[in-house]
C-alpha cells in the first residue's frame, strides 16, 4: 500500500502575513480618518514643517548669499533671477527671507523653551507646596501679567542692550506667567488624587512625585500652550526687531526687513510683502496646530 505524499499547507503560513497586512490597512485607514477629522492639526503641522525645513536648508535653497550687494539691481521686482525681487542694496530677497526665518525660529524656540521650563517648574512647585510660596509666586505672576510685552522688551533692552539675546529674554519673561499659571492650575486638583497619596505611602520623594507622577498629567495642556506660545513669540520677536530692539541691520530677519521696507512701501511693495507673508503663514500654521491639539486632547470641546 503506497502512501500519498502530503503537500504542505500554505494556508497556515500565509495567515499571519495576511492578518498583518489587514491590520496595516486598518491602521492606515484609521490614520487617514484621524487626519481628515483633525484637518487643522494636519495642515498646521505640514505648513510648520515645510517652513522649518526651508529655513534650516537656507544655505542649499537660497539662490544667492543674503549679504551680497549689487546696486545695479536695487529694488528690482520679482523675476526669474530674483523670485522675491531685491532690496535697496540689490540683495536677493528670497535669500534674505530664508535666512531671516532662521533667526526668527531660533529666537522664538529658545524663548518658549525657557518660559516653559522655568514657568512649569515654578507653577508645579507652587501648586504642590502651596502656602506662602504659592502666594508669593501668584503675586509675581500677576505683576508680570500687568506689563505689556513691548514695554517689557524696551525695559530689558535698556538694561541689556539691543540684540537677539535681549529679545529672547524679554519674550521668555513675558511668556513665563502663562506656563506658571496653567501648570499650577493643572496640579492643584491632581495632588489630592489617590495615586499621589499612594506614592507618599510607599515613600516616594517629593521631587519624584512632582517629576514622575504629576508632570505627565501636564503634557497635554503644555503642548497646546507651547504651540500657541510659539505663535505669540514669533509675533513678539518680529515686533521688537521691527522697533529696532532685536536683530540689527544688515542681519536678515523678518522684522528688520519689514522695518526697512517702510521707506519703499509704494516704490517696491514686494519688499514688505514677502517677509510679512512669511510671518502670517507661520503664525497661522502654529495657531492651527494649537487648535488641533486642543481638540485632540479635549474631544468633547470639538463637538460643542
Amino acid at each position: 500500500m503506497t502512501s500519498t505524499p502530503t503537500v504542505p499547507s500554505t494556508t497556515a503560513t500565509s495567515l499571519p502575513g495576511a492578518a498583518e497586512a489587514a491590520r496595516g490597512k486598518r491602521r492606515g485607514r484609521s490614520l487617514l480618518a484621524s487626519m481628515h477629522q483633525r484637518w487643522p492639526l494636519t495642515i498646521g503641522l505640514l505648513c510648520v514643517s515645510i517652513l522649518c525645513l526651508v529655513t534650516i536648508g537656507a544655505p542649499l535653497l537660497a539662490p544667492a548669499s543674503p549679504d551680497i550687494q549689487n546696486m545695479s539691481n536695487a529694488l528690482k521686482p520679482p523675476s526669474a533671477d530674483h523670485p522675491f525681487g531685491t532690496d535697496e542694496f540689490g540683495r536677493d530677497l528670497l535669500s534674505r527671507v530664508l535666512y531671516g526665518g532662521r533667526v526668527t525660529l531660533l529666537a522664538s524656540t529658545l524663548s518658549v523653551l525657557m518660559a516653559a521650563l522655568i514657568g512649569c517648574g515654578v507653577g508645579l512647585t507652587a501648586g504642590y507646596f502651596g502656602g506662602w510660596y504659592d502666594a508669593l509666586v501668584g503675586r509675581i505672576v500677576d505683576i508680570l501679567f500687568s506689563f505689556p510685552v513691548i514695554l517689557l522688551g524696551i525695559a530689558i533692552v535698556a538694561i541689556m542692550g539691543p540684540g537677539v539675546v535681549s529679545v529672547i529674554v524679554a519674550i521668555a519673561i513675558a511668556s513665563l506667567p502663562n506656563f506658571a499659571r496653567v501648570s499650577r492650575a493643572a496640579i492643584v486638583p491632581e495632588k489630592e488624587r489617590e495615586y499621589v497619596l499612594a506614592a507618599h505611602v510607599v515613600g516616594a520623594s517629593t521631587w519624584y512625585i512632582i517629576g514622575r507622577t504629576l508632570l505627565p498629567n501636564l503634557i497635554g495642556p503644555l503642548m497646546v500652550l507651547i504651540s500657541l506660545g510659539f505663535a505669540y513669540a514669533v509675533l513678539y520677536e518680529a515686533s521688537l526687531s521691527f522697533l529696532g530692539l532685536g536683530a540689527r541691520p544688515p542681519t536678515p530677519e523678518w522684522g528688520v526687513m519689514l522695518s526697512t521696507a517702510r521707506d519703499f512701501i509704494f516704490q517696491a511693495p514686494w519688499y514688505a510683502f514677502f517677509p510679512g507673508l512669511s510671518i502670517v503663514l507661520l503664525v497661522f500654521s502654529l495657531n492651527l496646530v494649537g487648535d488641533g491639539l486642543r481638540d485632540a486632547i479635549d474631544p468633547y470641546r470639538a463637538r460643542r
